[in-house]
């Protein structure tokens, strides 16, 4: 059996790089082939070449005219200049390509953990950033085994997951299924609260009726005593309280299913389910009453909700009495007292000027305290001096009167501190019939009161002349 050989066959027609011609010169010039048509059907023709050449050649190409038997020429010739066009225009589409999907891919979500209770948790996560790829799926993975696929992940970024045992530590993390690959998220490690643990709460608070109006959020929506006393408590376990339902929110509280917005409610007619009501139904949420927060405040632990729903008669209503009248109370001493704070303020601030205005001016208007008292021995030669002094100095009553006897002791040193006082704040002026050596006595005098400390010796030098 012979063997097909493409030389044999057709040697003319074969390609040969080393051409001796020159391979740019010999692939540009253009070569005349004959052919004749030995078969012509409607989509293709045969055409037999003249050393028994066989091709197939279609017969859209060959003009209008040819049947079987006639002779066709064809022309063969490269276009370079249109290879060198065609490998521009490739080079840019795998630009393009590389731009437009191998620059920026998908990312990796990035896990966060938003609530936590004990028996349930609340995962959520950031918005898909696919890049040009497409979302396959999104699943959740606990203890890194497959737990569920989220449903709508285009749009959902949070979820929650519930039915979990009571103190137990869990893993979850994400998968991300695109075009371009997997994608795995951060693991977020948890452990569900004890019943002892009252920070996991999260309650939706609806139409609560109770008491009067202690203060209003909005206009027409007002705060009963009862849902203020239950909004304390749960600040002091640690809990958290809204007007809407979240993701995370475990219970919701009121006492009547109508719109929490329709303060007037029944005055108006409305009575019937308010939204967030029907809301709080179809996602199962419990629907309990304002008391169950008392009752959990009051144990210190999660109660059971069964005997809290709003068709029962909770059975802790003398204590949530008596937690509102000592709420009463305390606001009715603090709304006494917060008047009178700044009145008795101001008057202890005035009170407290005047004192020391007194204070000042006594200590402006209190007289020079009196030299400290001295020996009578060291004091008698100098007063006794200046007794003497003033005696000789002193001019003779034209009257006639009798001269009063010079005082000794004590109550000639207050004389003389009386006398020296006098002259000092009257101006250093001289009195009638007065020298100047009245005025040097009484500037010495002076000199002594004010200094105490001044050597006995320098108190009896008093220069006269």
């Amino acid at each position: 059996m012979a063997t097909h050989s493409p030389e044999k066959v057709a040697p003319v027609h074969m390609h040969n790089p080393t051409s001796s011609s020159g391979s740019t010169a010999s692939t540009s010039s253009s070569s005349v082939q004959q052919f004749t048509v030995g078969k012509l059907d409607a989509g293709m023709a045969i055409l037999l070449g003249s050393r028994a050449s066989l091709i197939e050649f279609p017969s859209l190409l060959l003009p209008q005219d040819v049947t079987s038997g006639s002779v066709v020429e064809i022309v063969v010739k490269r276009n370079v200049d249109q290879e060198k066009r065609n490998k521009r225009d490739f080079d840019d589409l795998q630009r393009n390509i590389l731009d437009t999907f191998g620059r920026a891919g998908p990312v990796a979500p990035q896990l966060r953990l938003r609530a936590v209770t004990q028996t349930s948790v609340v995962l959520e996560w950031s918005a898909m950033d696919l890049a040009s790829s497409k979302l396959l799926s999104l699943d959740i993975y606990r203890n890194n085994s497959r737990l569920a696929a989220i449903p709508n992940p285009l749009q959902n970024t949070s979820t929650k997951l519930s039915g979990l045992d009571v103190g137990v530590e869990y893993a979850f993390h994400l998968v991300l299924k695109t075009t371009a690959g997997t994608l795995t998220s951060n693991t977020i490690r948890t452990k569900t609260h004890l019943m002892t643990d009252t920070s996991g709460i999260s309650v939706c608070f609806g139409a609560v009726e109770g008491g009067a109006a202690v203060a209003e959020n909005e206009p027409d929506e007002p705060v009963t005593q009862l849902e203020a006393l239950a909004r304390d408590l749960l600040g002091q376990m640690g809990a958290k309280a809204s007007t809407k339902l979240q993701i995370d929110t475990t219970h919701y509280i009121c006492t009547s299913p109508r719109a929490r917005s329709a303060a007037n409610a029944t005055a108006n007619g409305q009575t019937g389910e308010g939204a967030t009501y029907r809301k709080a139904l179809q996602l199962n949420i419990p629907i309990i009453r304002p008391e169950w927060i008392v009752a959990c405040w009051e144990a210190k632990k999660m109660v059971p909700i069964s005997s809290y729903y709003i068709d029962k008669e909770p059975p802790n209503q003398s204590s949530v009495r008596s937690l509102l009248s000592k709420q009463d109370a305390r606001q009715s001493v603090s709304q006494a007292t917060e008047p009178e704070v700044a009145p008795a303020t101001a008057a202890a601030v005035t009170a407290a000027a005047s004192d020391n205005a007194a204070s000042a001016r006594e200590d402006k208007e209190q007289p020079v305290p009196p030299p400290a008292e001295k020996d009578d021995d060291q004091e008698a030669p100098t007063v006794a001096r200046a007794q003497a002094i003033e005696e000789d100095e002193q001019p003779a009553s034209p009257l006639g009167e009798a001269k009063e006897l010079p005082e000794t002791g004590a109550a000639a040193d207050e004389t003389v501190v009386d006398r020296g006082q006098e002259e000092t704040n009257g101006g250093h002026k001289l009195p009638d019939g007065g020298s100047m050596e009245d005025v040097s006595l009484g500037g010495a005098m002076a000199g002594k009161k004010e200094g105490g400390d001044v050597d006995d010796d320098e108190g009896e030098e008093v220069d006269l002349s």
